[in-house]
């Protein structure tokens, strides 16, 4: 499974997208993060997950101004 949560302006966390992945490869973490950008993402800052490799070629190519960090 593939998850997304946001934190908002008011610090509250909120489930944004809950997906069936096949593989944590840059291809499908692309994808999942197109589909929430065009659907409801903005102003991201940050986004941290549990070392994939995947994840931070993607979150590299897509959020504008994110940066991405691998987490345990």
């Amino acid at each position: 499974m593939l998850v997304a949560i946001g934190v908002g302006a008011d610090g509250r966390r909120r489930r944004l997208v809950v997906a069936e992945g096949m593989k944590e490869d840059a291809e499908s973490w692309r994808g999942f993060v197109t589909g929430i950008i065009e659907r409801c993402l903005r102003g991201v800052r940050l986004v941290t997950g549990g070392r994939c490799a995947g994840l931070v070629a993607a979150v590299g190519e897509l959020p504008p101004g994110a940066r991405a960090t691998g987490g345990a």
